[in-house]
């Protein structure tokens, strides 16, 4: 019954941790990044350099304008699309 109660646990631990990981990835990308840089930098230095690479940040996750990283303190231009007029007509229900 112990052994069941340390794997619910265990699993659970994990999950959140997985789930923490992947909301910070998403709304704080350069914070992330800086991290996993610093971890594969550590790793590389350890002399693990097959999971150094592995974890290795890619560029993917790097956003262009408008990607809405706010990486960048410059006003990203977005096409604008043009606004079309829609008419409402009211119905009177008696």
């Amino acid at each position: 019954m112990i052994t069941e109660a340390v794997m619910q646990t265990m699993m659970v631990s994990l999950i959140v941790l997985w789930s923490v990981f992947v909301t910070l990835q998403r709304f704080f990308p350069a914070l992330i990044v800086k991290q996993q840089q610093r971890l594969v930098s550590l790793l590389a230095a350890k002399g693990w350099h097959s999971l150094a690479s592995y974890l290795q940040p890619s560029a993917k996750g790097q956003g262009g304008c408008g990607s809405g990283c706010s990486s960048c303190a410059s006003a990203c231009t977005t096409p604008e699309t043009a606004t079309v007029e829609q008419v409402v007509r009211w119905s009177h229900k008696s």
